[in-house]
């Protein structure tokens, strides 16, 4: 697997967390995402579920677990990515227990491979007073980057 070169894991994905949520966008329901340990592929996290994360009937909203699993695999596979976020290509999530406002979910994402075009992740989502397995994710990326031009061979082919 490719690695991080600028920063150590668990800066540069606190990082990524502090540039994601500072925005108008759906990154900023991360607000309350908080980053254990990271780095070398890997991330551990935690988040308390508030009211609107919430579906009708009281409990977790699949489609924010969705958003957990996509932002988790992504932070970790970018510690051994240079950085790279890439781009989704497919996320599966399977969901096997609820879990209600005021409960804090224990997320761990491990990367499985980063290779020059595809990046593949997976995510535990846990209630962390139970220890019960809420959801189970994988996630693929697109992670190559696009070429730039040499413009020096450019001009003297040119």
């Amino acid at each position: 697997m490719r690695r991080a070169t600028t920063v150590t894991g668990l800066e540069f994905l606190r990082k990524i967390l502090a540039s994601s949520t500072n925005t108008s966008g759906l990154d900023r329901l991360l607000a309350g995402f908080r980053i254990v340990s990271g780095g070398e592929g890997k991330l551990h996290a935690e988040i308390d579920v508030t009211k609107g994360m919430l579906n009708r009937n009281g409990s977790l909203h699949g489609g924010f677990t969705a958003i957990l699993v996509d932002s988790a695999s992504t932070y970790a596979l970018a510690t051994v990515a240079d950085g790279n976020l890439g781009v989704s290509t497919d996320l599966n999530v399977s969901y096997f227990k609820p879990v209600f406002e005021n409960d804090t979910i224990v997320i761990k994402a491990t990367t499985l491979n980063c290779g020059k075009t595809l990046g593949v992740g997976t995510v535990d989502l846990i209630n962390k007073s139970t220890g019960a397995l809420i959801a189970h994710g994988r996630h693929t990326k697109f992670m190559a980057r696009p070429k730039i031009p040499d413009t020096d061979t450019q001009q003297k082919n040119g």
